[in-house]
């Protein structure tokens, strides 16, 4: 405002002691004003392309830091530099661009200034020596003016910051996403032994796929990131959060899948195509089926639409997943796979073995929490402090007693109520050992609405809001789930989606039971094999199926193990057939006064 005020005052004092160059100098301020409103307009433009360019820089450092472990396991360090490399670049070609703007802002203001003096001038000139007085105060007034002037483009330049900014806080807080949070990690035992194991040393053959184990005092994580640097020489760097990450160029042949959930803000066949440049749409579509993410390969997310910052757009499982299927697509020669939640549950951990062995390495690592998985491994790895053993799973529960205690650990009754399913209770007891426990961070999607149905939801602690989509297509809440509820009922009728879309709240615990296994509870078949249980539920999930289509359904298992299956469950009376079709004689329990949550929530 005083740069305005001086402006105002010296123009009109220049009028009154001269007129004609008083006149002048406004003609030249007006061109000024026409000038800065045009050349504002292109600043305002500009400041909101760099501001873009600068949160996309951030984005990117922010994604380095986060998701350092999942950069260093896949060997990405390469691609984030190219990236972080050309988003500089770009910022710094955006904040050339403005630069030039409010020089020629600031030129504008002098060249109207010239103006002016070069008026007083020339009127003075003009009026001989009776008009000296006149031209030494009008120069006076002019200075004020061009002072005025000057003060502008600064002015100018703050408002327009302030009006991009504020349109930003608004675009935040219009849709606020909070990036997932990692606690500070436990580095390594110095004593662990496999600082000096090579991968090879633990495979006795190629091509196998070997399961690992750890007591809880050691993350698996941790030892597949050791097993990851392969005994080189001086492998490691330390990241912001503690953990020990190998440094970039070690181990290039090893690719290690972490259970850390951090992806990019990019789409899903960008990142598929970082692990495999090669990799064309087609073949990016068949990984992502393989890995349970069908649903993602035929929506905007595939190709068009980045999944945000860190992935917020997909749920922790389906993150883990995208990660696994970067993964099999490159061509490593060694993979070494986490604790992944799918992983934990023996029914869903199926399908991402079969994904697995589709895509035969020399040496294939996975963790293992499940013991029916630890039985289907070629050969398992128990890895402590101070020792490292390998041998079957049934060998371990013979030869070593710490091995034995950790699969003695169930999950209690206490902590869900599993009657809500209707099961009779020597199926509660079973499914008990089948919950996974899940944690997400506040604003994380746990499932979404159309997802395929594939869970039940039981909050342990935090909250669960429940939204369902409206008439004019925006998500409205209708009902929030604390600990002791549930969500996500599975009705197991053919091709059942979501039906409301479920969001943690604040720091979130669930733990969940996979359609497959409540399946199994249904049918009474717990204490069957897996490719039985399979059987059953494929043919609850596609309706009454004939032995061929079973066949070709259930790819984890070969023709003669599905063959088999359908032979027992058939003598059983487990299966019943019209002919050629075979359909399952469910055996559920009708629990009375048992409300199914969702379809209350539906009509609220």
């Amino acid at each position: 405002l005083p740069g305005v005020l001086r402006l105002l005052m010296s123009l009109t004092l220049l009028c009154v002691i001269n007129l004609p160059a008083g006149l002048v100098m406004v003609a030249a301020t007006a061109l000024f004003l026409i000038a800065r409103q045009l050349i504002s307009g292109q600043l305002f433009t500009l400041d909101r392309t760099r501001l873009d360019a600068s949160s996309r820089v951030g984005e990117t450092v922010d994604e380095s830091i986060s998701g350092s472990r999942v950069i260093s396991g896949l060997m990405l360090e390469d691609w984030v530099t190219r990236r972080f490399t050309k988003r500089a670049e770009t910022l710094n070609r955006d904040t050339m661009k403005m630069g030039v703007k409010v020089t020629q802002l600031v030129t504008a203001a002098q060249a109207a200034g010239l103006i002016g003096l070069f008026a007083v001038i020339v009127f003075g000139a003009s009026s001989g020596t009776a008009g000296l007085a006149a031209v030494a105060a009008s120069l006076l007034y002019v200075e004020g003016v061009v002072r005025g002037l000057e003060s502008l483009p600064p002015w100018v330049r703050s408002l327009q910051l302030a009006m991009v900014s504020k349109r930003r806080v608004n675009q935040i807080m219009l849709g606020v996403q909070e990036s997932d949070h990692y606690g500070v990690g436990e580095p390594l035992p110095d004593q662990l032994p496999t600082r000096t194991t090579r991968t090879s040393e633990l495979v006795s053959t190629h091509n196998s796929v070997i399961g690992l184990v750890t007591p809880p005092s050691i993350e698996a994580d941790a030892v597949l990131t050791a097993l990851s640097t392969d005994a080189s020489e001086d492998p490691w760097r330390v990241n912001v959060d503690g953990y020990e990450i190998r440094k970039p160029g070690t181990g290039i042949h090893i690719m290690h899948i972490p259970s850390e959930i951090s992806t990019f803000n990019s789409t899903i066949l960008d990142h598929l195509q970082i692990s495999n440049p090669d990799l064309t749409e087609d073949s990016a579509v068949k990984i992502l089926g393989e890995v349970g993410l069908a649903h993602l390969a035929s929506g905007s997310y595939f190709s068009q639409t980045p999944i945000g910052y860190g992935g917020t757009n997909l749920t922790a499982n389906e993150r883990q997943r995208l990660v696994l299927a970067m993964g099999l697509a490159s061509p490593t020669s060694t993979l070494l796979v986490g604790p992944l939640i799918a992983l934990s549950d023996s029914d869903t951990a199926g399908t991402l073995l079969t994904a697995i062995r589709s895509h035969p390495r020399a040496i294939t690592i996975v963790s293992v929490r499940s013991p029916e998985i630890a039985e289907q491994m070629d050969s398992m790895l128990f890895v402590t402090a101070n020792k490292i053993l390998t041998g079957s799973h049934a060998e371990l529960l013979h030869t070593d007693e710490e091995y034995a205690k950790i699969w003695e650990r169930r999950l209690t009754p206490e902590d869900v109520d599993l009657s809500v399913l209707g099961l009779g209770s020597d199926a509660e007891a079973s499914l008990y050992a089948r919950l996974v426990t899940e944690r997400y961070s506040p604003g994380e999607v746990v499932y979404r609405e159309g997802d395929p149905a594939d869970s039940i939801i039981f909050t342990i602690s935090g909250h669960v809001e429940i939204a369902t989509t409206g008439e004019d297509g925006q998500l409205r809440r209708v009902a929030v789930l604390g600990p002791g509820n549930h969500c996500g009922d599975l009705r197991l009728t053919a091709g059942e989606k979501r039906a409301e879309t479920a969001t943690a709240m604040k720091d979130l615990v669930v733990r969940t039971l996979s359609r497959d296994a409540i399946s199994a509870g249904m049918t009474g078949l717990l204490d069957r094999t897996p490719a039985e249980r399979k059987v059953v539920s494929t043919i609850l999930r596609n309706g009454p199926l004939t032995q061929q289509q079973l066949v070709e359904m259930i790819t984890e298992f070969d023709q003669a193990a599905v063959i088999a299956a359908i032979a027992m469950l058939s003598q059983d009376l487990a299966l019943r057939t019209d002919g050629s079709h075979y359909s399952v004689v469910q055996k559920r329990a009708a629990k009375s006064g048992a409300a199914d949550i969702l379809d209350r929530l539906k009509f609220l």
